[in-house]
């Protein structure tokens, strides 16, 4: 599947090649530049980020198990048999250790530590035991040494496999690989001589293609999905078993390859484990999964006017459609995880392999190893299918100028380009590196080639993204929506539509500053995920690799890179600087900079060159590892959290649990879906954004089109409330039955209600909406079908827990000594007071707190929710802000199961008038 063209054309060299002492000057001036830079590198990232937090029983496990590893396959790779049975046995150790009560509580401190040193633990094990084995190997003999280059692949895949498989994933596992199969079976069939990663991609294509169709002809079912994938599937059966027959894993040709290999296996099992929770990131909930779904669900494919996205471009969104029947709603993280694999793949298999890179795993365990893409997998975004598609275009590019010029490599190149802008319309940066790599040999053969290749790319490029130019330009007004509408004047978004001011701008001097930044202070542009550091810190070296090739052939390969890297990265950062959108940026420097790095271990020797190797897989390791463990990097803590959730993959965690946890509007969602199915429509408040697990229409005011979102904002704007008798006519009149918001949200927190204006108002929701469900300080509101009159009084409220004149009885004290002062409860520093109440499942709590704190006080509610045998259901807790004084409400729907709760009050030199708690509604 992943062969390397027969035919080589070398790259004309852009610079002077130099000989004799020059050179060896420049080598050495190259060396010690390298070094330096690499120590200030170093130094000033460990000034940022911290050194890894990594606890001394865990580091020193880790090592402990890796020199094992080490020492155990050493010592048995002299016999095949004994490695065999070594392999079994570690394995058996690795399951024993997961389902063995007793050796689980041993390893826990391993599985639970904080800023993802999980993580870098097992990456180290991993890297430990892979290196082991192909060290025994080598000693073992060439045979020996094939058989445990699979070998310890097989050891770091199976344990996380075997984990996954039992938790009920291996459905999934089958389905991503039967659908990456029959992509590249579909390649073949359209480009006969081309081989590779683009063969795939060019399949992906097609299937998109057909999946638009489809949809478009409302024929989009999971019958009809499944079935056209069936039927294509026995009318390509020869050309299937020819990609299952050519995919192989060659042992690697080192132990640094070795090592880096395993590294790699390792990091993919960790992303495997994120992609296979529930989706809880902002893009897949507002759009990326929730209009596959929807789609599903209608068997068609329509503009929905809740989702602006719908009306653009999305070819990505018809693979997640395609594979939506097979994987349920994670599809797309594991869409983009085969995806990223296939990339990996690629990167071993043909640039690298094409110029016989000796450590060619290294480069794409660097790639895989920043933080920026494990976000992808986390958060389910659509970044790593556009990036497959704009990869895809620049590597058949590469092979053209290799191949004397094939045709077929040239229309592929422009159909992945054209894909790639039609995933998301910012991928039109494809288009535009891959003429630059394009123009320069046409040109030079002459006007007739010029004006073939243009027309074979330029069709590739249209076929790939007219078919979303016309379908938008047909439902919104506009081929390039939500873009240049004050060309096009779509009545859907402004004229000018809402953008934000990421990065460090685009002046020439902060461009000069960019890519320094970009690694040391990435939170700047946007995104928790950071480039790798060994990237910066190995750049001098890539450099000094173009000042060094012995001759114009066979030795600027990474000369194309570069011109990628540099074209596409000028266009990120004179458009929008967002950290994920420039992953095609990191992929393509990795690729120029491995190049530039495997030219000087030829250079250096066998020996210089493997103590490079070793350098190189040294900072690969550390680097990912300082990145998981600096402090920005909240998003990969614990074992629970979105980026590493092995708990609820693994079951020990309820998957309603995780989503309720990791997504305040889950529960909401699911109370409203029992309650009213499709049939209500939900106006979500401030930045809410879950279309995903609402099977009714959810409208967020930033992500919806203009006709519902204007008159929406005009209520909610700084002096846009003119009354409410026109709040509530605009939402009657757009059909809105619910109204959902977080009393969390930064224009509401710590406001007491007397305090909020507009539609937070008591007197507006005790008029025109009813309370229904709250949960966490998200509140779901009914829209009322006509107001409350004036003078009828709001619904009566059971006590559950009246104030008393005594404002002392019944609480339980611990800490200060608290006291009454004219009614008014005095709790000093240190005062907590907890009382038990009686309380029914599904009903709506509201506990009112009325008191103040005094300057540099505090006072913090707490509410515990228990079952019938004293388990924790749930636990909200708020604290008080000293500038809001006033009464505060906090509304909470007690949990299934719930009985009782428990009332916790704490604070320092706080005045409490008065605690209630009522019964506003419930079944």
């Amino acid at each position: 599947m992943w062969g390397v063209a027969d035919r080589h054309v070398s790259v004309e060299a852009a610079i002077p090649v130099m000989e004799g002492k020059a050179r060896r000057r420049i080598v050495r001036a190259s060396l010690a530049v390298a070094c330096a830079w690499a120590v200030l590198v170093a130094w000033r990232y460990v000034m940022v980020a911290g050194f890894p937090r990594v606890p001394a029983a865990g580091l020193a496990c880790a090592l402990f198990g890796g020199a094992v590893a080490t020492a155990l396959g050493w010592w048995v790779a002299r016999r095949t048999a004994a490695a065999a049975i070594a392999t079994l046995a570690l394995l058996s150790a690795a399951v024993a250790a997961w389902w063995i009560p007793q050796v689980a509580a041993a390893l826990r401190p391993l599985l639970v530590l904080e800023d993802g040193a999980a993580a870098w633990v097992a990456l180290l094990a991993a890297a430990g035991a892979g290196a082991g084995f192909r060290l025994g190997g080598a000693i073992g003999g060439a045979a020996d040494s094939a058989w445990f280059g699979r070998a310890f692949a097989v050891f770091c895949a199976v344990p996380v496999l075997l984990g996954t498989l039992v938790a009920g994933a291996g459905l999934r596992l089958l389905a991503v690989v039967w659908l990456g199969v029959i992509a590249h079976a579909t390649g073949r069939v359209l480009l006969r001589r081309a081989t590779g990663l683009t063969v795939t991609a060019v399949g992906f294509a097609v299937w998109i293609a057909v999946t638009l169709a489809l949809g478009t002809l409302g024929m989009c079912s999971r019958a009809v999905l499944f079935g056209v994938l069936g039927v294509t599937t026995v009318l390509l059966w020869r050309h299937v078993v020819a990609s299952v027959s050519a995919l192989r894993f060659d042992p690697p040709p080192s132990y640094v390859g070795a090592a880096a290999r395993a590294a790699l296996v390792a990091l993919i099992g960790i992303y495997w484990i994120a992609a296979l929770a529930p989706e809880v990131g902002p893009d897949a909930l507002g759009f990326r999964t929730a209009g596959p779904v929807h789609w599903l669900r209608a068997g068609a494919i329509r503009p929905l006017p809740e989702m602006t996205g719908s009306y653009g471009a999305c070819a990505g969104e018809m693979l997640y459609l395609l594979a939506l029947p097979a994987l349920g709603v994670p599809v797309g993280k594991i869409v983009q995880l085969l995806l990223g694999v296939l990339i990996l793949a690629s990167m071993r298999r043909e640039p690298f392999a094409a110029e016989r890179a000796g450590h060619a795993a290294l480069w794409p365990l660097m790639f895989c190893g920043s933080t920026l893409l494990w976000v992808q997998f986390a958060w389910g975004f659509v970044d790593v299918t556009q990036l497959f598609f704009m990869y895809a275009a620049v590597l058949a590019v590469w092979h053209w100028r290799r191949s004397a010029r094939d045709p077929g490599w040239l229309w592929a190149a422009g159909l992945c380009a054209g894909t790639a802008a039609a995933v998301k319309l910012n991928g039109g940066i494809a288009a535009v590196v891959v003429g630059v790599l394009w123009v320069g040999p046409s040109f030079r053969a002459g006007w007739r080639a010029l004006l073939a290749d243009s027309l074979r790319l330029g069709g590739g490029v249209l076929a790939g993204l007219g078919p979303w130019l016309v379908r938008s330009w047909w439902v919104a007004g506009n081929p390039v929506f939500p873009f240049a509408n004050r060309l096009f004047r779509s009545p859907l978004i402004d004229v000018e539509p809402p953008s934000h001011s990421f990065g460090v701008g685009t002046a020439l001097p902060d461009l000069a500053r960019l890519p320094w930044t970009l690694f040391f202070d990435p939170g700047k542009f946007v995104e928790v995920g950071a480039y790798h550091p060994a990237l910066l810190a190995l750049l001098p070296l890539g450099v000094a690799a173009l000042l060094l090739r012995r001759s114009a052939a066979g030795s600027g390969a990474n000369m194309p890179w570069w011109i990628a890297a540099v074209v596409a990265g000028g266009c990120w950062a004179l458009t929008e600087q967002n950290a994920r959108y420039s992953l095609f940026v990191l992929l393509f420097a990795t690729v120029a900079l491995g190049l530039g790095i495997e030219s000087w271990r030829r250079r250096l020797g066998p020996t210089g060159g493997g103590l490079l190797g070793v350098a190189v897989l040294g900072l690969c390791l550390a680097g990912f590892g300082s990145m998981v463990a600096r402090k920005e990097s909240w998003l990969w803590r614990g074992i629970r959290g979105p980026a590493l959730p092995a708990a609820v993959v693994l079951g020990d965690e309820p998957i309603d649990r995780y989503l309720a946890v990791h997504r305040e509007t889950y529960t909401s969602a699911r109370w409203l879906n029992d309650a009213h199915g499709a049939a209500a429509r939900v106006l979500q408040v401030y930045g809410l954004r879950d279309h995903l697990y609402f099977e009714a229409p959810a409208t967020s005011l930033v992500h919806g089109i203009r006709s519902l979102i204007d008159p929406m904002n005009a209520l909610f704007e700084p002096g846009g409330w003119r009354d409410d008798a026109t709040a509530h006519r605009a939402l009657c009149q757009h059909g809105y039955t619910h109204v959902l918001y977080s009393t969390l949200d930064v224009r509401l927190n710590g406001l007491p209600d007397s305090r909020r204006t507009g539609l937070f108002r008591p007197a507006f929701t005790d008029r025109y909406l009813e309370p229904c469900f709250a949960d966490r300080g998200m509140r779901l509101l009914a829209v009322r079908a006509a107001p409350r009159a004036a003078d009828q009084p709001p619904p009566p409220r059971r006590d559950v827990w009246p104030v008393t004149a005594d404002p002392l009885r019944d609480w339980n004290v611990a800490g200060g000594q608290p006291r009454a002062e004219d009614g008014v409860l005095v709790l000093p520093a240190g005062t907590q007071l907890t009382r038990a109440i009686t309380v029914r499942a599904g009903t709506l709590y509201a506990l009112s707190v009325d008191g103040t704190v005094d300057p540099g006080g505090a006072f913090t509610v707490q509410i515990n929710w228990l079952d019938a045998a004293d388990r924790l259901l749930l636990f909200w807790r708020r604290a008080v802000v000293p500038e809001c004084p006033g009464r505060f409400e906090f509304w909470q729907t007690a949990p299934q199961g719930a009985s009782k709760a428990f009332v916790y009050l704490s604070g320092g030199v706080a005045r409490v008038r008065a605690v209630q708690v009522q019964e506003i509604g419930g079944p």
